[in-house]
């Protein structure tokens, strides 16, 4: 199989670009999720599952062996920025006594992880699909 045959693998590989890109932003100060993961600690383990389960996904997409779990691990993937930003945003409550708003914090990295895993999702559920072009069809 060819990494371009799907769709989720592209999304995959998206997921853990966006991982390094800036998550958040505070006035000056901006840091990607690899940086929040790595700073805060032990309390962002969670975030460590964003990267990894997209390397799950490309390589079990790559495979091709069992479509069933690449399914699943894609949707896991898909979820995984989502209820990490929801759970961030949950955990700290002082964004209203700095007079900040959620959308003024969170920077392009959260934005575009989001978009990938709904992305990632769309194509597990298989209403996203590759160009016929960029598959690999035997004739």
């Amino acid at each position: 199989m060819r990494f371009f045959g799907k769709a989720g693998n592209l999304f995959a590989m998206g997921l853990i670009v966006f991982f390094f890109f800036p998550w958040v932003k505070l006035w000056i100060l901006q840091g990607s999720a690899y940086d929040i993961a790595v700073t805060i600690g032990k309390e962002t383990t969670m975030l460590w599952m964003i990267p990894l389960l997209g390397a799950a996904v490309i390589i079990l997409g790559t495979i091709d062996k069992n479509f069933g779990l690449y399914r699943i691990v894609s949707i896991f993937a898909g979820v995984s920025p989502i209820v990490a930003i929801i759970w961030g945003t949950s955990q700290i409550g002082y964004f209203d006594e700095l007079g900040l708003d959620l959308f003024d914090v969170f920077s392009f990295g959260a934005y575009a992880s989001i978009a990938v895993g709904v992305g990632l999702i769309l194509s597990a559920l298989n209403i996203i699909k590759m160009p016929i072009i960029l598959q690999n069809h035997k004739k």
